[in-house]
Formats: structure tokens, C-alpha cells, sequence
């Protein structure tokens, strides 16, 4: 009975360390795009900031903004 009960601990202690090796994958992944995120927003808030105050608030004119801003 002893060994069945070390293969279990040691089967369980396996599992273990893969779920937490998962959570941190992952864990790492959303903290990279939480940074991609913010970067993004920057650089949107920094390209449209300009553009939208000289169009109107509708998204047509934003589009033609960026569009005149990419040629």
C-alpha cells in the first residue's frame, strides 16, 4: 500500500507542476499584451489626437483622417 501511495502523491505532485506551469504561460502571455495593449492605445492616442480635432467626431471622418494621414 505504501508505493501505491507514493505513486499517487508523486502522479498528483506531476499534475501539480504542469497547472502551475500552465498559469504561468499564461500568465506571462496576458501580461505581454496588457504592455501590447497599452502601447497600441499610445500610439493611436498620439497618430489620432491631432486628426481628431480637426474632423468631425464621426467615425467616417476619423477613416478619412487616417486614410490622409497613410498617403
Amino acid at each position: 500500500m505504501h508505493v501505491l501511495g507514493f505513486a499517487y502523491v508523486q502522479g498528483k505532485h506531476q499534475q501539480t507542476h504542469k497547472y502551475y506551469a500552465t498559469y504561468n504561460a499564461l500568465l506571462e502571455i496576458k501580461e505581454l499584451m496588457l504592455k501590447e495593449t497599452s502601447l497600441l492605445n499610445s500610439i493611436i492616442s498620439q497618430v489620432f489626437i491631432g486628426e481628431v480635432e480637426t474632423c468631425s467626431e464621426t467615425l467616417s471622418c476619423i477613416w478619412f483622417c487616417v486614410e490622409e494621414t497613410a498617403v
